[in-house]
């Protein structure tokens, strides 16, 4: 039960940014196209609106994901720029194995480890799923700013949101990558240690068989 009260924890804490998210997404449209947003909404009209948001901002996060763009896996192929970016910002050379099941390391490092060792790479997940999450959408917002701001009636107002919007999405994608990054090499560094005591168990076993 406890494990099963973890594993939805950690579920809810990160979808829920699914919400506020395609919100976003939502309130750009709005003024994009110069719609006032309703006030006093009832209470079952906000939910559902918050259950439309859930979907949305889902289908905008795994739909970026389908791109070059957006890395929402525990395996990373980091190109020239990203492995600078992650160097100067982790101050160490990036070293990571190319190939291994980074997945199943995951996994297991819920049965091998307690949840004070495990919270680490949890939260280098989470700042991963944020980023991609709210990178992807203010993708989207910037490209509704900026229609509303090249249609519309070209304030400043929608071209600072504008800027803004891709500046900030930029930076978010970015540094969701570099946990991507970060979060590729401590499951490697698990591998590691799996496989010495994996091997020495082996070790332990043949001893004893012996004997």
């Amino acid at each position: 039960m406890e494990a099963l009260v973890r594993a939805l924890s950690r579920f809810i804490a990160r979808d829920i940014f699914y919400a506020p998210g395609s919100l976003s997404v939502i309130f750009s449209f709005m003024v994009a196209m110069d719609v006032d947003p309703p006030s006093n909404l009832p209470t079952p009209h906000i939910l559902f609106a918050v259950g439309i948001g859930y979907v949305l901002g889902y289908a905008i996060h795994d739909g970026f994901a389908l791109t070059p763009f957006v890395n929402a896996s525990l395996v990373v192929h980091p190109n020239w720029f990203l492995i600078a970016l992650y160097e100067r910002l982790a101050r160490m050379k990036w070293q990571a194995p190319e190939n291994f099941d980074a997945f199943g390391t995951y996994l297991r490092m819920y049965s091998d480890l307690s949840p004070e060792q495990t919270a680490p790479i949890e939260r280098m997940i989470s700042l991963n799923h944020i980023g991609t999450t709210m990178g992807a959408n203010g993708i989207v917002s910037f490209a509704l700013f900026g229609l509303g701001w090249y249609w519309g009636d070209s304030s400043a107002i929608k071209g600072v949101l504008c800027i803004s919007s891709f500046v900030l999405s930029v930076l978010l994608l970015c540094l969701a990558y570099l946990q991507a990054m970060e979060t590729h090499r401590a499951l490697g560094q698990l591998r590691e240690r799996f496989r010495k005591e994996d091997g020495k168990d082996a070790a332990e076993q043949a001893s004893e068989a012996d004997t």
